[in-house]
């Protein structure tokens, strides 16, 4: 508890900046921040002075020995119980379609933005676990195996190590859709081969996207070759105050200079925030009106995906700190 009331007490002062002095948090996501609780369901109430959690009797027992927690028989007794909180005003973190909800607020979500100590060192001992999964990757992969075999691989490991993954575990070879499911094609010599990979540790998840050591030569390594300095280059610019829509148009400047179609080869936005959801603030992308600021982190995944050659992405995870960046993925990236 000691925890969740430090990030009350986090909330709080956002909360006093904003003039905000009565919320309702019902997100999974920004439960779980607060809670430590993966997948809770039920409503937070904060006020200046005070909060209680409303659940039902499915967590009569995660919450036994939590006065401030009100533990409901019925789903209907609660939400009672919940619309008649919300007369005295609350501010709601997402649309609940409620008659006495009249306003929503991303003060949570713009506040988790910006990592804590202790969040950044979970983020990095995730990051340490998909690191040492995939060095065991490496020293199982060879021509011959199927994307789905690589796939069972990651999460065996992510198993053995007493994790969760952060999302469906992807394997590709010479793929033009970058989300797709894996297949049972057998990879052959020279194949881009891209893992895409990530755990969960206390709740904060990892995310790293490698091209497997395949003697990848002619074109596709042209095209790897490529994408590592556009990835490099993105890298280079990162520092606090940098506005990331200026960020994300000189990456697609220089995705332009190695003589690659913004919009036919480069099909998704340059990376994503990261922390107890595996997409979360900031945006990374054109659109984005964030400003880059000591705590944040998130990935940067530049791909590349060039019909009758092939796709791949390289994504690593980055904090930003006082002095620019730091890379908190350490896996290899050329062979």
């Amino acid at each position: 508890m000691e925890e969740m009331d430090e990030k009350i007490g986090y909330l709080r002062k956002e909360m006093s900046e904003k003039g905000l002095d009565k919320i309702l948090m019902t997100s999974p996501s920004n439960l779980t921040y607060i809670t430590g609780m993966n997948d809770l369901s039920g409503f937070l109430f904060i006020s200046e002075d005070s909060w209680e959690i409303l659940v039902t009797k499915f967590y009569r027992y995660a919450f036994k020995n939590v006065s401030r927690a009100i533990v409901f028989s019925e789903r209907k007794e609660m939400m009672k119980e919940v619309e008649k909180r919300l007369e005295e005003g609350f501010v709601c973190d997402r649309e609940l379609g409620l008659d006495n909800l009249e306003d929503t607020t991303d003060i949570l979500e713009d506040m988790r933005k910006v990592k804590q100590h202790f969040e950044i060192e979970r983020i990095k001992e995730s990051c340490r676990i998909n690191d040492e999964v995939f060095s065991k990757l490496l020293k199982k992969f060879k021509t011959g195996m199927t994307e789905w075999e690589l796939v069972k691989a990651i999460d065996s490991g992510f198993r053995k190590r007493n994790c969760y993954n952060s999302f469906d575990t992807l394997v590709h070879s010479n793929n033009l859709i970058p989300h797709r499911e894996p297949e049972e094609r057998n990879i052959t010599r020279g194949d881009l081969v891209i893992a895409d990979m990530g755990c969960r540790f206390k709740n904060y998840c990892s995310d790293m996207t490698r091209v497997l050591p395949n003697d990848i030569k002619g074109e596709r390594r042209k095209l790897l070759e490529d994408l590592l300095e556009i990835q490099e280059f993105a890298l280079s610019l990162i520092r606090p105050d940098l506005e990331v829509s200026e960020l994300c148009r000189a990456v697609l400047e220089k995705v332009e200079d190695r003589g690659y179609s913004t919009e036919n080869d480069f099909l998704h936005s340059l990376g994503h925030g990261i922390g107890v959801e595996i997409h979360e603030k900031p945006s990374i992308s054109t659109d984005s009106d964030h400003v880059l600021e000591k705590g944040n982190v998130f990935t940067i995944e530049p791909g590349l995906y060039v019909e009758n050659v092939g796709g791949a992405r390289i994504e690593d995870i980055i904090l930003v700190d006082s002095e620019g960046y730091k890379v908190l993925s350490k896996s290899k990236k050329r062979f």
